[in-house]
Parts: C-alpha cells; structure tokens; sequence
C-alpha cells in the first residue's frame, strides 16, 4: 500500500502480503496501517506485484464512476473507466496544524 501526494509521489509504504486479501467472493478487507498526516489530496496506491500465478483480485463497483485512477507513483494517474475500485480510506477528520505539534 503506497500513499501518495496529489503529484502521486509517494509519502509513505506498508508491505502487506497477498494473503491479506482472501480469495473467493467479493468482499471488504480492513488493512491496517499506522496513523499517518495526509494532504487535503492524495492518492492511495495498491501495488499487487501480479504474476501469471500469483496476484490479487481487487473487485470495482460499476454503479459508481470518476473516484478511481489507474497507475503507479511517480506516473501520473489515468481515470478507471469501469467503475470505481472498491478501496475506502478512513481518515481521522481534519485537524488543526498546532493541535498536530501538540500546542
């Protein structure tokens, strides 16, 4: 999983196996990762490392559309023209830069 900025550079990486994401129906699959500061843009990235055997399916919802990007950091995104991939982010809602300092 790689955060990225608006210019989809990356700010931050966790590692998370294959075996993260079970096979089988469609589901939801929470990933945890560590409390991180992001921008008021940003890109989450989901690299599988696909192989001809081994890889991950990440399924898409058709009812929405114009959410989702194609891509890899440091390579502008592309829009995903089937549907929006099916990846929520939980945020923390904004806070103020002094009360992240700690003043």
């Amino acid at each position: 999983i790689i955060l990225c900025d608006d210019q989809f550079r990356p700010i931050a990486t966790w590692p998370k196996p294959h075996a993260a994401f079970p096979r089988g129906d469609a589901q939801w699959v929470r990933l945890d990762v560590p409390p991180t500061l992001v921008p008021p843009t940003f890109y989450l990235c989901v690299n599988f490392k696909a192989t001809a055997t081994n890889g991950v399916y990440l399924d898409f919802d058709t009812s929405t559309k114009d959410n989702s990007v194609t891509g890899t950091p440091g390579k502008g995104p592309q829009p995903f023209q089937q549907g929006d991939w099916m990846i929520r982010v939980e945020i923390d809602q904004l806070k103020e830069a002094d009360a992240l300092r700690g003043n």
